[in-house]
């Protein structure tokens, strides 16, 4: 075992689990996976909890909205409901400002 998975595991170890597995989130190197990640990793970039942050992020799942194509083809009102199912009412009020970063991944994963 490497000292960084040392490290690691003694960090998990001691503090629980990740956010990536409380979201709900098995780690591969697959797109749908990565692309969750990076979606929980915009959220808890946000001025939110942690805990706000992931209930969102199992929510914009279970709304379907699993990968960029997805996301992209959803409406606004859609996002919107999703988000705020999520527990992120500050997120729904401020949508075009805190999603702005979101918005410029997914065109970039979508080639635009």
């Amino acid at each position: 075992m490497t000292r960084a998975e040392r490290v690691v595991r003694e960090l998990v170890g001691a503090h629980g689990r990740t956010y990536a597995a409380e979201a709900g989130i098995t780690l591969k190197d697959t797109p749908q996976p990565l692309y969750r990640l990076l979606v929980l990793s915009l959220l808890l970039s946000a001025r939110i909890r942690g805990s706000v942050a992931i209930a969102t992020a199992r929510e914009l799942h279970r709304a379907g909205l699993r990968d960029p194509r997805r996301m992209a083809r959803a409406g606004r009102q859609e996002r919107v409901e999703a988000l705020g199912r999520g527990c992120l009412p500050t997120l729904r009020r401020t949508y075009g400002d805190a999603t702005r970063p979101w918005r410029r991944a997914v065109d970039r994963a979508m080639g635009r």
